[in-house]
């Protein structure tokens, strides 16, 4: 067997990328406060309202974790041929991010439900459109362009 083919991340452990690792976390937690949303719209429950803030807190954490490792790669290894979805991706996925830390902000006080209807469920609904869009664009620099395909690796 060769190399295998790809443009290795700058920003890896142990041989593997951190950013694609990472990215699952804000995702997963910012698609979460986006359907906690949709359960205190429906139920009109406290849990949700609070379950919600806890969600996009962490989503937004996370993902300034993962935003750094993917601006890492993106200003290091992304070849000029992808750069186009480099720059879809790393702004889309920053619009994201800023819309779930105002979603957030909104929410901190005593009565994190009081945003929920009608501007805190359309910003986790633009949220979630977003990082699938983003994602889309992600996949396009993995699957089309091989970035962070592996990571840094020392040579045989």
């Amino acid at each position: 067997m060769g190399e295998p083919k790809g443009v290795p991340s700058k920003a890896a452990m142990f041989h593997h990328a951190l950013h694609p690792v990472m990215v699952d976390f804000p995702i997963a937690f910012l698609i979460g406060g986006f359907l906690t949303d949709v359960g205190y719209w429906r139920t009109e429950d406290l849990f949700w309202a609070r379950t919600s803030v806890w969600l996009i807190g962490a989503g937004v954490l996370m993902g300034i974790a993962a935003a750094i490792l993917g601006a890492i790669d993106f200003f290091t290894v992304v070849p000029d041929k992808a750069k186009r979805a480099g720059w879809i991706h790393f702004i889309v996925n920053a619009l994201a991010l800023t819309l779930a830390l105002l979603n957030l902000l909104l929410r901190l006080g005593d009565e994190p439900e009081q945003y929920i209807l009608f501007f805190g469920l359309i910003l986790s609904l633009l949220t979630t459109l977003l990082l699938t869009l983003g994602g889309w664009f992600g996949g396009e620099l993995v699957m089309r362009h091989g970035v962070s395909v592996f990571g840094d690796r020392e040579k045989d």
